[in-house]
């Protein structure tokens, strides 16, 4: 349960630090919301591949992800929204 626990404050940590410094161009290229910004990128490092394809990464392999998990995330909120 404790190594859960860390994995879970380093997935956030790595989150917000890719939020701080990707976000505004991230979102000036994928439009969303103000309301669903932070709860993309809370739905981001739930992926299990979150550490894998973040950590250590380029900005550019991070946009990748972050733009894989846009298109899904998109759905699911059309999916809750219909």
């Amino acid at each position: 349960m404790l190594k859960e626990r860390v994995r879970l404050e380093a997935n956030t940590e790595l989150m917000e630090r890719i939020r701080d410094r990707l976000s505004k161009v991230f979102f000036s290229v994928n439009p969303l919301s103000n309301n669903f910004k932070n709860e993309f990128f809370f739905f981001c490092a739930e992926d299990a591949q979150f550490d894998d394809r973040c950590r250590g990464k380029s900005d550019l392999e991070i946009f990748v992800f972050l733009n894989e998990k846009y298109e899904e995330y998109k759905k699911n909120l059309k999916f809750t929204n219909d």
